[in-house]
């Protein structure tokens, strides 16, 4: 918070807090415009899709207690299919001739 007091010396804002949150992701695939890419390429906290609720059943089995408990202890969120890395994993899985193109290199 003193270091973004330091960097933004406007007097018209008055930082008072400054919050951040393991528990939520949010990720919208745009093109080279800026343009959404529609929900093939959108990630969510809320998502529920069966081949993220598979892959997080995956990795679970993968993963031995320690691995899982360390997972926990470096990023503050237990494994589940609402955070990043089984959303990410199951959309890189599941590539198709709609969205091969949104992780080419």
């Amino acid at each position: 918070l003193r270091l973004l007091r330091q960097t933004i010396t406007d007097e018209s804002y008055n930082i008072t807090a400054l919050g951040f949150s393991t528990f939520v992701m949010n990720l919208v695939g745009v093109d080279e415009f800026g343009q959404p890419l529609g929900d093939k390429a959108t990630l969510s906290y809320a998502c529920n899709r069966a081949d993220v609720l598979d892959t997080c059943s995956r990795i679970e089995r993968t993963l031995s207690p320690d691995t899982k408990q360390s997972l926990y202890q470096q990023t503050g969120a237990p494994l589940h299919p609402a955070y990043a890395l089984p959303q990410l994993l199951a959309f890189y899985d599941t590539k198709d001739s709609d969205n091969a193109h949104l992780s080419e290199k």
